[in-house]
């Protein structure tokens, strides 16, 4: 059962494609993309943390992290998303696919990750908030 509104909107899209494959006999699949990231990814919006952080970084901003920095998520390259999404588009039939990689990793350590990428870590700049984070688990739903 999902844990969240989010999760649930998702679990609703999924009832619905199986509505459309039975009364249309369209093939589908459903795919289920952890955090995606990658080069060319907008650090605005409702871009990533690696992009986020990758860009507060560049412009000299400092990092702000919400909670503790403990809550995990699972982050996947978008190559791997892409082949995944391919392979989910040949099969259809149903299929229900989560694409990640099965590892939970604190948001305070892909911080730690950037900042150290640069040579010459920023101690200081990524600064915890009091505000709770979107959840502990990688799992998001």
């Amino acid at each position: 059962e999902p844990r969240s509104v989010y999760g649930a909107s998702k679990g609703a899209a999924e009832r619905y494609l199986k509505i459309v494959e039975a009364d249309t006999g369209m093939t589908v699949a459903s795919v289920r993309p952890a955090n995606v990231y990658g080069p060319y990814q907008d650090p605005h919006g409702e871009a990533g943390v690696v992009a986020i952080f990758a860009g507060r970084l560049l412009a000299r901003q400092p990092v702000m992290i919400f909670g503790d920095g403990g809550q995990t998520r699972d982050f996947v390259f978008i190559d791997d998303t892409v082949d995944a999404l391919v392979r989910a588009a040949t099969k259809g039939n149903g299929l229900v696919v989560n694409i990640g990689t099965g590892v939970g990793t604190p948001v305070r350590d892909v911080w730690t990750l950037i900042d150290a990428g640069r040579g010459r870590p920023s101690a200081g700049r990524g600064a915890c908030s009091p505000r709770a984070g979107r959840g502990r688990g990688a799992r998001g739903s």
